[in-house]
């Protein structure tokens, strides 16, 4: 029985490994460690046996009986080998591998983090993005000239050599007396001589030396003003330039440094109680060793060019300094080059300071105090539908849930849920992360998305409930790395890496089984063949005119309500439609007259965890605001606390619905769910809501 099996082991492995050459192989590691012996002139009889054609003779005549011990003794050697490969895949592995099972992987320390670039550092830092922003403004207005060298004192351009080899133009006058043939065959030959210029020295690597003055004028704004431009020299030192920087008090100096984080933020520390730095500007320069390949760099108020004693110290040393860069409070910079004692305006500059030192960074969270979220927000789930927008025809990040719609991916990273080609989209998840995205249903009320992004080694589980907006994440990155396959079957997920195979349970969230490299290989497999070609075609049959999306307002440039008493929204303006039985957002072929703007307060802001979603907040002078949201929304709220928010859908081409905060919506049902039962009239909404919004306006 155990010789029979593992025939039936060697039989299911790949023919290549059981053909030709092969077969050799694996002969020798079945029978490897055996006790059989073959002698020399045995072995040599054999084979003159089977190379003699005689071999079919052979065994069609009587031989000599083989008994029973002697044929359990040879499939023996059969059993035996099962005892080493219980397997067909333990066999094939050590056929192709040459070992007996595979290693354990070996522990994977992760490198140190390298330290990013100085200037990225700072803009990670809420304490110096201002600092890093006002720095890069200032590279390009602080562009220090390249030195010379003096190059024209030097004699430069002798002959040093004559050799036979060169250019033609430094051949010897000589050479030219020959007739031309003589001369070709000198040139073809390297017979010709040529003269060989001196080379000039090697450009010695220049020094530069940053003061900066830290005394009383230039406390709180201006030292900030001054670490930052002397952040832009750092910067700007791309020929080799060896750089350092002195704190200038009010005798004494004390070196910085510029070139790390920690070193930027103890010079902002920095301060000195004196009037000046003249003094502490000799000491620095009589101590510092001066030289032709040593530029200093002075930064101070410009309040202190004037300051008379500082200026009897400045002359002093003037004529040691190379360039002096002064900054103000009110953001006025100028840069002047300094000959001989003799000071030229290179380049100046205004800046907002304000803006540069105190504005958000892009792409952060900044809503100004005073302004709260739209009502629309607030409520879960939303009371209207999404417009179907940016979605891209690609089956990776489509999912068919039978009975239930299409789930969809956009290029916002946004998760949407279409149900019908007459209805918007349903907002399940505002944010997914970026990566490859494999789907699982349990039933049509429930939804099973696996993020996976190898390159950042990120797996992430989300559970969603499609009749609410709840959902549950799960990262899993720590637990499972590199994973490279996943299949849901039901609740279960499976889950295959480089290194071994899981199974994820979907109602407890949590990996109950590991297995080794190789496991679920039944469940694990590619997606069955036109499955991407249906969802593609469901798709289609989901959008609201086939392939073609919806027309959306992303961008609103401006808002106002226009002599007519009609709300205009950029070259659009909202009214009503079909006898008032429907609202719409129609374009204006001539463009509105108006006066009661509305002033843009905050751009591209942040209200949700999505970066891609982007707020404009614009208010009108008595306080109304506006709130153009990137998903194509429109949310409207009035200084008068006792009229409710409105929010319109921004969509063209079509009629749209607005919605209000006190629960009643009215226009198109396409965006209205079926849970908003309080639906009214087009001209009644208009008459209660937006015709007040209006005449409030006018008022002021």
């Amino acid at each position: 029985d155990a010789a029979w099996k593992f025939l039936g082991i060697v039989n299911a492995l790949p023919a290549e490994l059981r053909k030709g050459k092969n077969r050799v192989h694996l002969i020798h590691e079945v029978f490897q460690y055996t006790g059989f012996v073959f002698s020399k002139n045995k072995l040599k009889d054999a084979v003159d046996e089977l190379s003699g054609g005689r071999l079919n003779t052979i065994l069609s005549e009587d031989g000599e009986a083989i008994t029973k011990e002697q044929f359990m003794a040879h499939l023996g050697y059969l059993a035996g080998a099962l005892e080493r490969f219980p397997s067909a895949a333990r066999l094939e592995l050590k056929l192709r591998a040459g070992v007996d099972e595979l290693p354990d992987p070996a522990p994977v320390v992760p490198p140190e983090p390298l330290p990013g670039d100085l200037f990225e550092q700072l803009a990670e830092d809420p304490r110096t993005q201002g600092l890093v922003r006002l720095a890069d403004r200032l590279i390009a207005v602080l562009h220090i000239p390249m030195h010379s060298q003096a190059s024209g004192d030097l004699s430069y351009g002798g002959i040093s050599d004559i050799t036979n080899r060169g250019n033609y133009d430094r051949l010897l006058l000589s050479e030219l007396a020959h007739d031309d043939l003589l001369l070709t065959a000198r040139l073809v030959n390297n017979e010709a001589l040529y003269y060989r210029r001196e080379e000039p020295p090697d450009n010695p690597k220049r020094k530069r030396t940053l003061l900066l003055d830290i005394t009383l004028k230039m406390w709180g704004i201006p030292r900030v003003f001054a670490i930052a431009a002397a952040l832009a020299c750092v910067r700007n030192s791309r020929h080799g330039e060896q750089v350092e920087a002195y704190a200038l008090g009010g005798e004494g100096y004390t070196a910085v440094d510029l070139a790390s984080k920690e070193g930027v933020i103890r010079a902002l520390e920095l301060l000195h109680h004196s009037l000046h730095c003249g003094r502490s500007l000799q000491a620095v320069l009589s101590d510092l060793p001066a030289s032709d390949q040593h530029e200093y760099i002075l930064i101070t108020d410009a309040r202190q060019l004037v300051y008379p004693a500082f200026h009897a110290c400045l002359q002093t040393v003037k004529e040691s300094l190379e360039f002096v860069i002064t900054t103000s409070r009110e953001g006025d910079l100028r840069f002047f080059g300094c000959n001989k004692g003799r000071m030229k305006l290179l380049n100046a500059a205004k800046l907002d300071l304000d803006e540069l030192l105190f504005a958000p960074r892009p792409g952060a969270t900044a809503i100004k105090k005073g302004i709260n979220t739209p009502a629309f927000m607030d409520l879960s789930p939303p009371p209207l539908l999404f417009p179907k927008t940016r979605i891209k025809q690609s089956a990776e990040r489509l999912f068919v849930i039978e009975g239930a719609g299409i789930v969809v991916v956009n290029e916002a990273q946004r998760v949407l849920l279409l149900t019908e080609r007459g209805k918007g989209a349903q907002e399940l998840l505002s944010f997914i992360e970026k990566g490859t995205y494999t789907f699982g249903s349990q039933g049509v009320g429930c939804l099973y998305i696996l993020v996976n992004n190898r390159q950042r080694k990120f797996l992430k589980f989300y559970k969603l409930h499609l009749s609410s907006d709840h959902f549950a994440g799960f990262n899993l990155s720590d637990e499972v790395q590199f994973a490279n396959q996943a299949s849901f079957h039901g609740s279960a997920l499976y889950i295959r890496a480089d290194y071994a195979s899981f199974l994820f349970d979907c109602h407890s969230c949590e990996v109950t089984e590991k297995k080794e490299y190789g496991g679920y290989n039944d469940k694990i497999g590619p997606v069955a063949a036109g499955t991407a070609k249906n969802a593609l075609q469901v798709l289609n049959s989901y959008l609201p005119g086939g392939h073609v999306m919806h027309s959306i307002m992303y961008k609103v440039r401006e808002v106002y309500v226009s002599n007519e008493s009609a709300l205009v929204i950029g070259n659009y303006t909202l009214e009503l439609a079909w006898n008032d039985h429907n609202i719409r957002i129609r374009e204006n072929r001539v463009k509105k007259a108006g006066f009661w703007y509305a002033k843009e307060i905050q751009s591209n802001i942040q209200l949700l965890p999505q970066r891609n979603i982007k707020f404009n907040i614009r208010a009108w002078s008595d306080g109304s605001t506006a709130t153009i949201d990137s998903r194509g929304l429109l949310h409207l709220k009035s200084s008068d606390t006792t009229l409710p928010e409105i929010t319109i859908v921004l969509v063209t081409g079509g009629h749209t619905t607005c919605w209000s905060s006190d629960g009643y919506a009215a226009g198109s049902s396409y965006f209205i769910p079926e849970k908003q039962l309080s639906v009214i009239a087009a001209q009644t909404f208009y008459d209660t809501y937006i015709r007040p919004f209006i005449n409030r306006l006018k008022q002021t």
